[in-house]
């Protein structure tokens, strides 16, 4: 319909003006052959979709667009999304990726916002598995997996460093892939992380995500009284979380996995403790987790877990936040001892 000044009014135009009073300006989603497009990267497949967003792998231009140029993803909100709190959301996570600069947390190259509305930002595309899946396909031994874990220590220390929390910490958010002749751990994912330092609002109030996140890696503080609770610890628990699962090849829970948002995590339990449980229902999966570790049995592997995982997942998972690590740097430099 036809505004005052003659001209069509824009669906999209508060939208447009909230983007661009948080720094993010508009630019064309389609080239005048109808491929997608998002600054100078063109879409070339869809790798990964989640609640409210997209990732495509995509092209840069004046790069070839063959398999071995796949190096950039395209994060872009799903069309249809709405809510002012999404979008501040996913600016903050352009605004927290463009100020950390670590080798293991994906780093932002580029942002914008499609004509329809839609935020963006491109990234380095990660060419690799979650770190259990990485460990577990290489057969790493407890040292191998123990040192991959210090190196995502150490990313998650440079973000708590800076005044950041990513309170979405798990395998598939911590991805693995060579570089330089070893495996390095790239943190993703920080559409609901947090600044600390007061510089920034928070990214979404508790009303509206009490429960964003993944129940199974959550700290009992984020899952009983929402995300807006979490702090540096809540980040340690669900790293001492992917800990034990790397360890000992199961999610180191008393109880079986989240399967709806409801239902209340079970309490953590010991890797070793959950490996011999494996053992005690299914001998030939918890054999061959063993294996995949360099041990001949199930057993032999469950002790040296006591000896070298239990204690620091025990702290690092404590149900009492204050009874955990500090902060990632304090869990990382204990996992060194």
């Amino acid at each position: 319909m036809p505004h005052g000044d003659g001209q069509a009014r824009d669906p999209n135009a508060s939208i447009k003006r909230a983007l661009g009073e948080l720094g993010v300006h508009v630019r064309g989603a389609f080239d005048d052959a109808g491929v997608a497009r998002y600054g100078a990267f063109r879409v070339l497949q869809l790798v990964a979709t989640g609640g409210v967003a997209e990732v495509f792998a995509a092209a840069r231009d004046g790069e070839s667009d063959d398999g071995d140029a796949l190096r950039y993803a395209v994060k872009v909100l799903k069309p249809g999304v709405e809510g002012e709190e999404v979008l501040k959301r996913f600016a903050r996570e352009r605004e927290i990726l463009a100020e950390l600069a670590h080798r293991s947390i994906v780093q932002i190259i580029d942002s914008g916002v499609t004509a329809d509305g839609r935020p963006w930002i491109a990234m380095p595309l990660i060419d690799g598995p979650p770190i259990t899946v990485a460990a577990d396909e290489r057969r790493l031994t407890l040292d191998a997996r123990i040192a991959l874990v210090s190196d995502a220590l150490a990313a998650v220390a440079a973000a708590h460093d800076a005044g950041v929390l990513h309170r979405d910490l798990k395998p598939a958010n911590i991805l693995v892939e060579g570089a330089d002749g070893r495996l390095v751990p790239r943190i993703i994912d920080f559409g609901v992380a947090r600044a600390m330092d007061g510089r920034r609002v928070r990214l979404t109030p508790e009303s509206i995500a009490h429960r964003l996140g993944t129940p199974d890696y959550m700290a009992p503080e984020q899952w009983e009284y929402g995300i807006g609770a979490c702090e540096k610890p809540s980040d340690v628990f669900a790293l001492g979380i992917v800990l034990g699962e790397l360890a000992c090849g199961v999610l180191p829970r008393d109880g079986a996995p989240v399967k709806s948002r409801g239902q209340r995590p079970a309490p953590p339990l010991a890797p070793s403790k959950a490996l011999l449980g494996l053992a005690a229902t299914d001998a030939a999966r918890a054999r061959d987790l063993a294996a995949r570790r360099g041990f001949t049995d199930a057993e032999s592997c469950a002790r040296a877990i006591a000896a070298r995982i239990d204690p620091i997942f025990t702290k690092a998972t404590a149900a009492d936040a204050q009874a955990r690590y500090a902060d990632a740097g304090a869990m990382r430099a204990a996992l060194a001892l």
